[in-house]
């Protein structure tokens, strides 16, 4: 009786782990900015910042905010 013969799966097995670490690696870092983004728009909200109106502005345009923050900080 001969052994049949035995594959090699070792190349698809490291595939898989390198395919969900950069899934997770992305995951991260877009929740990283996402949390980012969040945190620049209360402190724009909350007043805690040290921009001048230009500026304030300027980054209320970039991340499309111009609805969502009162027209009275903006002014």
């Amino acid at each position: 009786m001969t052994p049949s013969p035995r594959f090699n799966f070792e190349h698809r097995r490291k595939h898989q782990a390198s395919v969900q670490m950069e899934w997770i690696s992305k995951r991260y870092t877009d929740s990283t900015a996402e949390a980012s983004r969040a945190l620049l728009k209360a402190q724009l909200l909350a007043g805690q910042h040290t921009l001048n109106k230009e500026r304030f502005v300027n980054i209320s345009k970039q991340h499309g905010w111009l609805l969502q923050i009162p027209q009275r900080l903006l002014l």
